[in-house]
């Protein structure tokens, strides 16, 4: 490509017509941030960009071309997809009167560990203690994505709170992105029972942790029907990371 024996001028070299490929390594940094995404109001791109400077007649010119690429931060499994010391639980119970007596139904959900893949199914345990004098025949669990938008930057993070409990977002928007029902298993008045309930999450979802504009966290809702008007939600939050992020370090 290069011509013979002509040295360099100003940084230039002199070159004949030709069609050559150049390597280049490009070092990444060890933090890279958040995962690509793609909705209809918020994107994270990469993009690897070239440029070219000629000087043809005295004049310089340049030429850029770039690509989008998909980068991704390596999670080692045995940290990321460790279990809790202790399960994240949440409980919550609803009290219905009957026959001018209180009837409790309480609803208990807890999961070993908070980050899960995309693409692969999660698994939750569900307890349900009824004490009402109807069974529990619908148990439901929704997968939700929660987008929130902000116009303020985050004041500095000194104690490690976090941007997101450091400013409140102008815009919150919510998704139900897969309904599942826990089949063939119904609680009789007064009794109480416990399973392990399967939720396949869909490809192409990741966790964005709160950035300058915006930030996407996904939630486990668990929904069961006390009665005809009256129902029972509990809530968990996951994070969701790309298959290839856990392979990776494999």
């Amino acid at each position: 490509m290069a011509r013979p024996n002509q040295p360099m001028s100003d940084q230039l070299w002199g070159i004949m017509p030709s069609n050559t490929i150049l390597p280049f390594r490009l070092d990444l940094p060890v933090k890279l941030g958040p995962p690509p995404y793609i909705s209809k109001k918020n994107s994270i791109t990469y993009l690897i960009s070239v440029l070219v400077e000629a000087k043809v007649d005295g004049m310089r010119a340049y030429v850029r071309e770039s690509e989008e690429v998909t980068v991704l931060t390596v999670h080692d499994p045995e940290k990321a997809l460790l279990n809790l010391p202790n399960p994240l639980v949440v409980t919550d119970e609803i009290q219905c009167s009957h026959r001018k007596s209180l009837e409790t139904v309480k609803l208990t959900a807890g999961i070993h560990r908070q980050t899960w893949i995309s693409g692969y199914p999660l698994f939750i345990d569900v307890r349900i203690a009824n004490g009402g004098s109807k069974a529990v025949k619908r148990v439901e669990l929704q997968l939700e994505r929660s987008t929130f938008v902000y116009t303020h930057t985050a004041p500095a993070d000194e104690e490690g709170l976090g941007a997101a409990l450091l400013r409140m977002p102008d815009k919150c928007g919510k998704e139900i992105l897969v309904k599942a029902m826990c089949a063939d298993w119904q609680i009789s008045s007064q009794s109480h029972d416990l399973r392990t309930c399967r939720l396949q999450i869909p490809s192409g979802l990741v966790s964005v942790d709160e950035g300058r504009f915006f930030g996407v966290r996904f939630f486990l809702t668990i929904r069961i029907a006390v009665s005809f008007a009256k129902h029972l939600t509990v809530q968990l939050p996951i994070t969701i990371i790309h298959p290839v992020s856990a392979s990776l370090a494999s």
